[in-house]
């Protein structure tokens, strides 16, 4: 993604949330700081703080990760992705698997993974010409072994 400006302030709780094709809401944060917000004085729900946090992730897509954490991150989102795709949320998959490759792991053969899986993903929900796009980027990603 090219680099936008900063907003000025961001909303004490977003307006809404990107949520996939298939309506159902994917809680793929990298984590962060999830203050809950949300409005009434009523208590927050599961899909209302998985959306802020979704928010709060793309109004911080620059951020600087340590090594570790990004490990960590990457292989928090691949588990979770890999929970949707079991479950037939091939959406959800799609979409998680899509954030984890937005941390940019430095490891190629997780890298050729998380394309192969999306690209599994895509092809359960119809969408071939994604899933062919991803296959091809799978195979430039994995190292060749010689």
């Amino acid at each position: 993604f090219p680099p936008s400006p900063a907003p000025a302030a961001a909303p004490a709780t977003p307006a809404a949330a990107p949520a996939p094709s298939n309506g159902h809401i994917v809680d793929a944060s990298p984590g962060g700081d999830a203050s809950g917000g949300g409005g009434g004085g009523a208590a927050v729900s599961a899909e209302e703080e998985s959306a802020h946090e979704v928010a709060q992730w793309l109004l911080k897509p620059y951020l600087v990760i340590d090594p570790g954490e990004l490990k960590s991150k990457v292989l928090r989102l691949t588990r979770e992705a890999n929970r949707h795709q079991h479950a037939g949320l091939h959406a959800n998959a799609a979409a998680t698997y899509t954030q984890a490759l937005a941390l940019e792991p430095p490891n190629a053969r997780a890298v050729a993974a998380l394309y192969y899986n999306r690209s599994a993903a895509h092809r359960a929900l119809g969408r071939h010409w994604e899933a062919a796009r991803d296959a091809r980027l799978a195979a430039q990603a994995e190292p060749r072994a010689e």
